[in-house]
């Protein structure tokens, strides 16, 4: 399931994104990314279709 969500996302358009700077964080610049995706467009395993509705991607960058 992680490759399919992992796969999916790198290919899939983002439902949402939203993104968050911190200048002063511990005197460093902290960025952070915060994108959802539509499971439904993602995830192939049967077993996990009704289980998952939303994937959450957040990336830290500082």
């Amino acid at each position: 399931m992680l490759r399919q969500v992992e796969t999916g996302c790198n290919a899939a358009i983002p439902a949402t994104t939203f993104q968050t700077v911190d200048p002063r964080r511990r005197n460093r610049h902290e960025t952070r990314t915060t994108t959802v995706f539509d499971a439904a467009d993602t995830i192939c395993a049967p077993e996990w279709r009704d289980a998952v509705t939303t994937i959450i991607r957040v990336e830290r960058v500082v």
